[in-house]
């Protein structure tokens, strides 16, 4: 799986750029990828019951680009006698929608940002992005990279944002009782939902005024 040639292609389609297609390959300004490379967006029902995922090539894309004037059925028949693998109709109209700029994101499977993370483009400093003592011209290399164990064993903590924080004390796992706590009066079987009357901080802070 190539770099992020799904975005590339959505803003070229959205600004109404010229993309060439050159022998097998696609070319893109100065970027260039092969017709055959697989793109990040997953084809839907792949990827379940043991199946292994799948994902639709830039050329399966760009063919249903090219031939978005037909009609399903005629867009699959054209797309046989061309032996190009077809873009299915349960993902046709989610897929166009991003190209076409009406949808603001996409989400990635974890395989494509693993994918993306370790291409050429995104190891490179951005242009624009200032120099700071933390950012380096060139990423390392993954095989350099600590994993989250290794970090947490080199730095013996993790910091965690107050907005993570929130996330984590929401989620349901969290507002369970670990199995092997020890009973107590203060410890819950359930947490109370956020919506409960919990004290905030200012409050707290009163409250301990008067112990």
């Amino acid at each position: 799986m190539a770099g992020d040639v799904l975005s590339v292609l959505r803003q070229y389609n959205v600004q109404k750029k010229e993309i060439i297609t050159q022998g097998d390959e696609v070319i893109f300004g100065e970027f260039s990828w092969p017709k055959n490379v697989k793109t990040n967006y997953l084809i839907q029902g792949t990827g379940k019951g043991g199946q292994p995922k799948e994902y639709y090539t830039l050329e399966s894309i760009l063919f249903l680009l090219n031939n978005v004037h037909l009609n399903h059925p005629s867009y699959c028949r054209m797309a046989a006698m061309d032996n190009i693998a077809r873009v299915r109709r349960t993902d046709r109209q989610s897929l166009l929608s991003y190209l076409n700029g009406e949808r603001g994101r996409i989400s990635y499977t974890r395989d494509a940002l693993i994918e993306l993370a370790n291409c050429p483009v995104a190891m490179r400093k951005p242009e624009l992005l200032p120099n700071h003592p933390v950012v380096m011209e060139n990423a390392e290399p993954p095989a350099q990279r600590p994993s989250a164990s290794s970090m947490a064993t080199l730095s013996g903590r993790i910091s965690y944002t107050r907005d993570a924080l929130i996330e984590l004390a929401n989620c349901p796992v969290a507002m369970r009782k670990p199995e092997l706590l020890p009973n107590h009066p203060v410890v819950m079987e359930n947490a109370e939902p956020p919506a409960a009357q919990r004290p905030s901080a200012s409050n707290m802070a009163t409250l301990s005024g008067h112990f």
